[in-house]
């Protein structure tokens, strides 16, 4: 899955999910690669 391919409403659904899943990292650090470093 690349970050061409996630949308904000795919990001937001999938970081509003109970669990917690390492994919909510990945997607976040797609969105805004600051939070990478």
């Amino acid at each position: 899955m690349s970050a061409e391919n996630i949308t904000i409403e795919d990001a937001i659904n999938v970081l509003s999910l109970p669990r917690e899943l390492p994919i909510q990292e990945t997607i976040t650090i797609e969105i805004d690669p600051r939070l990478k470093r």
